[in-house]
């Protein structure tokens, strides 16, 4: 029996689709670097490898590439796994032999600590500019609604961006659709079929209620799928976020339009990014007050790595140490 091509299947869905990408991305950068350097056999199946190449590769990713401490880090990864693929040993595999590596990129995590958070958050307050802004009208009718319809959702459901847009051609078996919706008097329940934390698709339903203020994630989806369902070429489409062209909604597309509502606004739009909603959602959660338990509930988080959203303004700190001071210690 010929199984070359169930085995090469079973690799492939051993990693979801968006680390697949990631893990092709690092070797392909790999290869490129072996090529700067000189090296032939670069575009081999399992190019040269070895401790210093892979030290230079790391120096090469940082001080030329402008490539963050977690980006190098999973590119790594990539590396690691299309090696173990095809059977080679490398010095990223476990044991010993891979210390000397890991311990040269930690100077890059070192020297990276120091540079300023560059993703600000959209949290509850800059939520309600954002929705005010929109009802004055910015894209026009059908993508203000669609645009309302993101932010409130993704804000209140702790959405991240690749969860409801599309990153290039839009598939029924991974992007959010119109029936994976479901809508009552009070709440939305959103079905995602895969997540970032979700690799073997078990799917999760998230709860999002009515607000009934002007940031209402209810009423911003009933305005939108209202809009939607009067638009000939989006009624074409089972994408539940379609832009008034007729085209599913991408990252690029959302982030574009985020970042020109934020520059209208009069912020600077280079401090943000998609993942900005999410951030703003954990922060607002913060200075509520809420529960640990819950604020990782809310954002299904697994562990505690969702403080790192948090962003804490200078006038906290400072009401802090103030109280501080004033403590009886009598």
């Amino acid at each position: 029996m010929d199984l070359d091509n169930d085995v090469n299947e079973m690799w492939d869905s051993s990693l979801s689709a968006n680390t697949k990408a990631v893990y092709a991305s690092g070797m392909n950068q790999y290869r490129v670097f072996l090529e700067k350097m000189g090296y032939r056999d670069a575009r081999s199946v399992t190019p040269q490898i070895s401790e210093d190449t892979l030290i230079k590769f790391i120096a090469y990713l940082n001080t030329r590439l402008d490539v963050q401490y977690s980006t190098i880090k999973l590119y790594l990864c990539g590396i690691r796994h299309h090696y173990i693929r095809y059977g080679v040993n490398t010095p990223l595999q476990s044991g010993v032999t891979n210390v000397r590596v890991y311990t040269f990129l930690k100077s890059v995590k070192r020297n990276q600590q120091s540079l300023p958070t560059k993703r600000l958050p959209v949290d509850i307050g800059l939520l309600s500019q954002i929705v005010s802004y929109l009802n004055k009208g910015c894209f026009g009718f059908h993508d203000d609604a669609l645009m309302k319809s993101c932010f409130t959702l993704a804000f209140f459901g702790f959405l991240r961006c690749a969860e409801f847009t599309v990153k290039e051609n839009f598939s029924e078996h991974d992007n959010l659709c119109l029936t994976d919706l479901e809508i009552t008097q009070e709440k939305i329940v959103v079905n995602l079929k895969t997540s970032k934390t979700d690799p073997f698709r078990k799917g999760v339903a998230i709860h999002i209620h009515a607000t009934h203020n002007d940031v209402c994630p209810l009423t911003a989806i009933k305005a939108y799928l209202a809009l939607r369902e009067s638009h000939g070429g989006a009624r074409q489409s089972s994408a539940l976020y379609v832009t008034n062209d007729g085209n599913p909604l991408t990252r690029t597309k959302f982030i574009s339009n985020l970042k020109f509502v934020l520059q209208c606004l009069g912020l600077d739009e280079s401090k943000f990014s998609g993942h900005s909603l999410r951030i703003g959602a954990a922060t607002t959660c913060s200075k509520l007050r809420l529960e640990d338990h819950l604020i990782k509930t809310l954002g299904r988080w697994s562990s505690d790595c969702y403080t790192r959203y948090i962003r804490t303004a200078q006038s906290t700190i400072q009401a802090a140490q103030i109280a501080m001071s004033k403590v009886d210690l009598e």
